[in-house]
């Protein structure tokens, strides 16, 4: 996608539902206990230290009242998966 193809309804129709529903059941999955290894516990160290710093800003984008629906389901998506990944909740 090119910049002067990159606003809100072009990025909301690039996220196909069946891909954020697939999103969902891995994150699920994560989320019940799924198996999830970091073969560098040093790297999932430091993912999870910057998602630490950077988690209330994900979680303030999913509150903005103009953001499209698809784009606060993938950021809810991505924040349960990270939090699942670094065990917090």
């Amino acid at each position: 996608m090119s910049d002067e193809n990159l606003n809100y309804e072009n990025l909301e129709a690039s996220l196909s539902i069946s891909s954020l529903d697939e999103l969902e059941n891995e994150v699920k999955s994560m989320e019940s206990g799924g198996v999830h290894t970091m073969a560098d516990s040093g790297v999932k160290d430091t993912i999870c230290r910057v998602y630490g710093k950077v988690k209330p800003i994900l979680k303030g984008i999913v509150l903005i009242p103009f953001i499209p629906a698809p784009v606060k389901r993938a950021v809810d998506l991505l924040c349960r998966a990270l939090d699942a990944f670094c065990g917090r909740s």
